[in-house]
């Protein structure tokens, strides 16, 4: 029961599980988005000659006007996964994997979702702020501090947008493997049922046979 329950821890602790951290923070598209991130912080601050200042303003403006969108498709997915579903294929979705720190692959699928829109949630929520400070006009004496600010700040933002536009592919994938196992239950609960109506048929027709006999 004791590991039933730490098991099932709710908020963060239940979200970010050893096996969830390892999945989402050892992974291809987070080295993918690291190292563009690096690249466009070199590339502002050694080659490029526009203007960091208003190429944040820009970057900032695109992500208030996407990711709300993004939050939608993403919450209603997760919506879809947690709130509908065949009751035999959850059964079999709650079975743990010992190779998977005891986690179901419906808590593995739930745990991905969840984790994702977090990201999601603080690049936006990020920007949000940003864009308010940006309507200030702060300038400083340093050029090249506010430089190093402005490029910094471009890069971070760069890193959670792609990040987070990443992590929509195994969300996607969550999704259509949720779709596929509905779709096999179905099929297989359908192919049983078949199967006993074949089989008493053919019961009854012995039965009717030996009647006669």
């Amino acid at each position: 029961m004791e590991n039933l329950i730490s098991n099932h821890n709710p908020g963060i602790k239940g979200i970010y599980t050893e096996y969830i951290y390892k999945k989402m923070f050892h992974f291809k598209g987070l080295i993918f988005s690291i190292t563009l991130s690096i690249m466009c912080f070199i590339f502002l601050f050694f080659f490029s000659t526009v203007n960091d200042y208003v190429l944040l303003s820009k970057i900032i403006e695109i992500n208030i006007s996407i990711f709300p969108a993004l939050l939608g498709f993403c919450v209603g997915g997760y919506a879809l996964i947690i709130g509908f579903g065949h009751k035999e294929m959850l059964q079999k979705m709650s079975n743990p994997n010992e190779e998977k720190n005891n986690m179901s692959f419906f808590q593995i699928m739930s745990s991905v979702f969840a984790a994702s829109i977090i990201v999601q949630i603080v690049t936006f929520l990020l920007s949000y702020i940003i864009s308010y400070l940006l309507i200030f006009d702060l300038n400083f004496s340093n050029e090249t501090f506010c430089k190093v600010v402005n490029i910094s700040t471009i890069s971070i933002i760069c890193f959670l947008s792609i990040h987070s536009i990443v992590l929509i592919y195994y969300m996607v994938i969550n999704i259509f493997t949720f779709g596929q196992m509905m779709h096999f239950c179905i099929r297989q609960e359908l192919l049983e049922n078949k199967d006993k109506k074949n089989t008493r048929t053919s019961n009854k027709k012995i039965k009717s046979k030996s009647q006669e006999l």
